[in-house]
């Protein structure tokens, strides 16, 4: 490549980048994106990540590289089941800690062989017949969680050909001598297995993109890897949200109604960028929340928005019932009815905004649902309000400080009749009335 060409993709990326800095620090974004590459040996994975960190965080993204297990696993036979158990546990354990506890730190996470990478060398094993169908497709099953799914956003799958990747590995070396894995037939077999497990599972996961990097140069693969980066990024932080066709809803709806009475769950929710979605009049987004209580229902925590997050919102300034917000277009790609889409969208939320794990249950297929539309802005949300209780005594919460104001009283549970005096916002209100009304009234 000559140097006039690499000069020109640099200059590209930067000025992308600072596109995508400036829509970040406008928009906060709530988590990173993240990124995991798998594939075969030696295609070039460990130095293309390398390239891309090292943009990233030259370009002010925090960014963070999860450990690459393999070549640090106490365990000896690489074709023992256990070896890559032992790797998939380790990248597990690693990534729950960041998300559940940092996730916020970083703009960017980077896994060199994670869930996908697994499953590729599960595929491979059974091949083998190294492993067992019953324990493959247990292990699996665990690797194909909706929990592992969601939180990926791209998966760069690496491949090379069995002769090239001999080669590199060969190329500093003063050896000819290969090990256990790098013979041609094992290479060929292993590779097999990735391609084979790309074509067993094409929707699996947001975005899964192949790569052959036999014949191209390093410079051009890395180019491509931190372009795809930056747009993943870009849309991770601009947002696609989900919307209905304001004709699917009866005008003759109450503002508040039961999810059943709107006849909407056979429908399939559309996405569109954020911007795009609230400018429609002929649109009405999606905004699954939750009130969470005590179990004697006396109790409801209430919370209070920063301006810069209410910004012109009807939320500004206003005491509020519910966490919650809109749906995301991932949280419609694992499939599912509108309901479950809207319960995993919540779930994420909760998450998100006050570090709780909750997942309404069955009990909860019929949620109230507010579609109050005196306003403009208004007419254009439609509500759907689930129940958590909790022990305010022993549950813990952790409010995303971009997002919500802390102290007096914001992130802490209030009694019902308190709230009366309460300047609480429309949704809060009709919440108070509905669903707390025997409550109140006493």
């Amino acid at each position: 490549m000559s140097r006039n060409k690499s000069d020109q993709m640099i200059i590209e990326l930067q000025v992308k980048a600072s596109a995508v800095l400036k829509l970040k620090n406008k928009y906060i974004p709530r988590r990173p994106i993240i990124i995991e590459f798998a594939g075969c040996p030696k295609s070039g994975k460990t130095s293309c990540i390398n390239s891309l960190a090292m943009f990233l965080r030259r370009n002010k993204f925090r960014t963070r590289i999860l450990t690459e297990r393999a070549s640090t696993c106490p365990i000896i036979g690489k074709h023992d089941p256990l070896f890559n158990t032992w790797t998939m546990a380790s990248t597990v354990i690693e990534l729950s800690e960041i998300i559940a506890n940092n996730s916020k730190d970083y703009d960017v996470i980077i896994l060199d062989r994670g869930f996908f990478d697994s499953l590729c060398w599960f595929n491979w094993m059974r091949s083998k017949n190294f492993i067992d169908d019953n324990n493959y497709e247990a292990t699996c099953t665990f690797l194909k969680m909706r929990r592992w799914r969601s939180v990926i956003d791209l998966v760069y799958v690496f491949l090379v050909s069995p002769e090239e990747s001999i080669s590199r590995e060969q190329s500093n070396l003063l050896t000819k001598k290969t090990g256990s894995i790098m013979q041609p037939k094992i290479l060929e077999s292993i590779k097999d297995a990735i391609q084979t497990t790309v074509k067993e599972n094409p929707n699996m996961y947001r975005n899964l993109e192949e790569i052959d990097t036999t014949r191209i140069e390093i410079t051009q693969v890395n180019y491509e890897v931190t372009n795809r980066a930056l747009q993943i990024l870009s849309e991770t932080i601009t947002e696609s949200i989900a919307y209905i066709p304001r004709s699917s809803l009866c005008e003759k709806l109450p503002t508040a109604f039961r999810f059943s009475k709107a006849n909407i769950k056979e429908l399939e929710p559309s996405y569109e960028a954020r911007t795009v979605v609230e400018e429609s009049e002929d649109k009405v987004q999606l905004i699954p929340i939750v009130v969470i209580t005590n179990p004697e229902r006396s109790r409801v925590v209430v919370v209070t928005k920063k301006d810069s997050a209410a910004k012109r919102s009807a939320e500004l300034g206003k005491r509020l019932l519910y966490f919650g917000g809109h749906l995301r277009e991932e949280d419609g790609k694992a499939g599912g009815d509108i309901l479950s889409i809207m319960k995993y969208g919540l779930s994420r939320e909760l998450k998100e905004e006050v570090g709780l794990d909750y997942f309404p249950p069955q009990e909860q297929n019929d949620p109230l649902c507010i579609w109050y539309r005196a306003h403009e802005r208004s007419r254009k949300h439609l509500a759907i309000c689930f129940t958590m209780e909790a022990d305010f005594e022993t549950t813990k919460f952790r409010l995303d400080k971009n997002e919500f104001k802390t102290g007096k009283g914001s992130g802490s549970p209030m009694d019902i009749h308190k709230l009366k005096s309460e300047d609480l916002e429309t949704w809060s209100k009709l919440i108070l009335e509905t669903l707390f009304a025997s409550t109140a009234n006493k």
